[in-house]
């Protein structure tokens, strides 16, 4: 739609980030919850909660368990999210010894209050030291429950009311079979309890948020995710823009849906995510349904995903360089495309959507080559450029070195040079 510049910025010579590294996850049974333990990369991670089960209010004892098959420093990184999948919490403890085979554990007060009942889920990271590359996540590594009211207690009361009934029934010698009984009633009043509350939630929770290998380009017509839905989808990833911890942290929510009127899913648009950089490309990927690697690579092309980038004579803002002048509805709100990382990227790519999908037919009325038709994923990339159908916008898709295009073949997001940027 709009025309749009890159900023240029010099680098320098560092390290490549790290994947992801994957394990098997284990129950483990014991204490007072299970925990999901994790072995992958050389580490192996569980936790575990003080109660598996707390009310709304009450601080809770979150406890991280981190093992080293080898002598190394790390950051340890504890974050526990709701179950839309929205960070709550988060802890760590950076430059952190271990020795070879060493298990070290690390305890974080977390406070519930304001939060919503429901389901939270705890999660372990391992990083090298200032968060410079992930080595080592464990998606999910304890759960805790949250309740408006403490639950009930259900274990004295029947062993009292035995008692009593026994010294009055009593005639001359039952007292023994009187006895037996209170016996076999104590029995069985108790293990429902733990039985029940304690462990089978865990085992439902050893398998992670349903997250696809990737997010892909959905077709012309598709049913689109929600953007919560895509929150419990987006994978972990290491932030390799510290600077933009702000704008990444800076959460829209529907208050701030999008006016734009030209296309109705527009609507859509409110920056109702936070995350690292790449979370929140993924996400804004998910929800638009377009193929996450092209978001990567455009927005190389756009910011070199930095949020402070301030392009077109100070007009275009952010990491998809959203231009103020032409898309005056991305800026409405304090939480705006300038302010927001997923409000900028949400807008961006409700824009490339809308393309796709066919509404923008006024680009057939004006300078064009070739006729514009919905389905063209590259065509719609350029128009966000050139503001038109396939002109003027050949470099920006095409060029050797720097474009859109040579971007995502090349994945210049995974190279040292890029990741310190």
């Amino acid at each position: 739609m709009s025309p749009t510049s890159a900023v240029r910025r010099h680098l320098g010579v560092v390290l490549a980030a790290a994947l992801l590294a994957v394990g098997t996850p284990i129950v483990v049974l014991g204490g007072n919850v299970a925990a999901v333990e994790v072995t992958a990369a050389r580490f192996v991670t569980s936790a575990r909660v003080d109660r598996p089960q707390a009310t709304v209010g009450q601080s809770v004892a979150v406890t991280a368990s981190v093992k080293s098959e080898r002598a190394r420093r790390a950051l340890i990184d504890l974050e526990i999210y709701d179950q839309a999948g929205r960070k709550v919490f988060q802890q760590f403890w950076n430059s952190q010894s271990f020795t070879a085979g060493q298990t070290r554990t690390f305890t974080a007060a977390w406070a519930t209050g304001g939060l919503a009942a429901g389901s939270y889920s705890v999660k372990v990271g391992v990083f090298a030291v200032d968060w410079r590359s992930m080595i080592h996540w464990n998606d999910r590594a304890a759960d805790v429950a949250l309740v408006t009211s403490a639950p009930p207690t259900t274990t004295r009361p029947p062993t009292a009311t035995t008692t009593t009934i026994a010294a009055t029934t009593t005639t001359t010698r039952p007292p023994v079979t009187t006895t037996t009984t209170v016996a076999a009633t104590t029995t069985t009043t108790r293990p429902p309890a733990t039985t029940t509350t304690t462990r089978p939630p865990v085992t439902t929770t050893t398998t992670s948020a349903p997250a696809p290998a990737r997010f892909a380009t959905l077709p012309v017509g598709a049913a689109l995710p929600t953007g919560a839905q895509c929150a419990v989808r987006v994978r972990a990833a290491v932030e390799i823009r510290p600077e933009n911890a702000t704008a990444n942290n800076t959460r829209g929510s529907r208050a701030n849906a999008n006016s734009n009127t030209s296309w109705s899913g527009f609507n859509r648009v409110d920056g109702d995510f936070v995350g690292t950089t790449d979370q929140i490309i993924q996400w804004a990927a998910c929800k638009w349904g377009i193929d996450e690697d092209i978001v990567r690579a455009q927005v190389i092309k756009e910011s070199y995903w930095y949020q402070s980038a301030n392009g077109d004579n100070g007009e275009s803002w952010g990491l998809g360089q959203v231009r103020d002048t032409y898309h005056q509805s991305a800026f409405q709100y304090a939480v705006n495309a300038r302010t927001s990382s997923a409000y900028n990227l949400d807008y961006t790519y409700a824009s490339w959507r809308a393309c796709y999908e066919g509404n923008y037919t006024w680009l057939n009325t004006v300078e064009r080559n070739g006729t514009y038709a919905a389905g063209d994923v590259w065509g719609c990339v350029g128009l966000w450029f050139s503001g038109r159908w396939y002109v003027n916008n050949d470099a920006y898709l095409n060029q050797v070195g720097d474009s859109v295009r040579w971007h995502y073949n090349n994945k210049t997001w995974l190279t040292p040079t890029f990741v310190n940027g």
